[in-house]
């Protein structure tokens, strides 16, 4: 058989074909070679791999917010701990012997050698708002906050002269930033706006002035009789002639706390009689611990006060007491504090008597109310004007009769009368 030339040209390219090995990696010929993977790309995920990213990802956000939750419910503790400090404690380890532990070696004692207020570096008052005129443990005190409280005293009568005026209207103000100055805002302030809240649901002032609290000089239930000079001091003076009859001024800073004050009436005093204003006053205080409250006290009246002043003008306005040494001065409330409160606690229980309305609460009413006006008259000695009682109307005391009022009866009846003389 004779093959031709091209026949057997195709029967040789068919067994070298054939005789070539198959490479998986090379695609066959006729078919397009795929795109080379990028080493540095990812492989794209399955969705049953992306779903689990997801939930483990929604897992982690959602610790994230718990333990913000957390750290918001737990910050007043917390804060209220870094301020406090935590107490030293001492332990000794018993190896085994019957000897008493050492005893812990006493700490240095705290320094009651009273602060001096000093004029500040301009690195320093930079750390305070514009118009600063002094920082008192830090916290700052506006020339418009004297301003106010020295205008104010200017136009009350019967006080002295300038600088007078301008050290009490700086003791007021330093001392309330003290106060402000040991206890963290952010608690008094929340506590307020609950308070108002449930003011604004319509709780009564009253209601929350005995649950709450209220100033040193109220009576229980919160009531109130302002006067220019009274013992309640200028700013909350200003508040009360600046807000009008049956509104309520925003809250601010008292000695203890923040005040809500509303005013519930307005007298016009006709000389020498002062003007009035009635209200009710709800003090929701910084602490309701006796002792921290008095620890301050002895702070301040010990001179352990920061103070800082602009400059040598702010510093000579100063009391002495912040200026030089003085003998440190046990803590004791002011006389018309005292006998203020002891008016208001006499008034509550003249209205309960009064409200029993049995023959033998009125008696017990009788001296009561007699001790109370004898106070009213100390306090109009000392300038300050307590007002009407807000029990109830007065009580009249029957008086005793005297012991020599018979005897001289008696002698008048048995004097001989007298024979006018007449003209003959």
């Amino acid at each position: 058989m004779v093959l031709r030339p091209a026949t057997v040209l195709l029967l040789t390219a068919g067994l070298a074909t054939a005789q070539i090995p198959t490479n998986p990696l090379v695609p066959p010929i006729g078919q397009p070679v795929p795109a080379a993977q990028d080493p540095d790309k990812a492989k794209p995920k399955s969705p049953e791999q992306e779903a689990a990213d997801l939930a483990a990802e929604k897992e982690r956000l959602l610790r994230e917010i718990r333990y913000v939750q957390d750290r918001g419910k737990n910050q007043k503790r917390l804060l209220a701990d870094k301020l406090t400090g935590k107490p030293q404690s001492f332990r000794s380890i018993d190896a085994g012997s019957n000897r008493a532990a050492p005893a812990p070696v006493p700490t240095a004692a705290p320094d009651t050698k009273p602060r001096l207020a000093r004029i500040a570096t301009p690195e320093e008052m930079a750390n305070h708002p514009t118009g600063t005129m002094l920082a008192a443990n830090g916290r700052a005190i506006s020339q418009r906050a004297f301003d106010d409280l020295m205008q104010w005293l200017a136009d009350s009568p019967g006080q002295p002269d300038e600088k007078m005026r301008a050290q009490r209207a700086l003791y007021e103000l330093i001392r309330t930033e003290v106060f402000a100055s040991h206890f963290p805002d952010s608690d008094v302030a929340e506590r307020m706006a609950d308070v108002e809240a449930q003011v604004a649901a319509g709780k009564s002032m009253t209601e929350l002035a005995k649950s709450v609290g209220t100033i040193s000089g109220a009576a229980p239930g919160g009531a109130v009789n302002i006067t220019r000079n009274s013992a309640f001091g200028a700013r909350l003076e200003i508040a009360a002639f600046s807000t009008e009859v049956g509104k309520r001024a925003q809250p601010f800073r008292h000695l203890n706390g923040l005040v809500l004050l509303q005013i519930d009436s307005a007298e016009k005093g006709t000389p020498p009689a002062p003007d009035r204003r009635t209200g009710t006053v709800v003090l929701v205080p910084y602490t309701t611990e006796l002792g921290a409250i008095q620890n301050v006290h002895a702070a301040m009246n010990t001179g352990q006060v920061d103070i800082l002043v602009r400059d040598q003008a702010v510093l000579d306005m100063l009391p002495t007491f912040f200026t030089r040494h003085v003998t440190p001065v046990p803590f004791q409330e002011s006389p018309t504090g005292k006998i203020m409160a002891e008016i208001s606690q006499l008034d509550a229980d003249i209205g309960h008597l009064l409200e029993a309305g049995d023959e033998a609460s009125l008696q017990k009413a009788g001296p009561l109310r007699a001790r109370a006006n004898e106070l009213r008259k100390q306090l109009e000695a000392l300038g300050v004007d307590m007002g009407d009682t807000p029990g109830g109307a007065p009580i009249k005391v029957q008086e005793e009769p005297k012991k020599d009022e018979p005897k001289k009866e008696e002698a008048k009846k048995q004097e001989p009368k007298k024979q006018e003389k007449t003209g003959g």
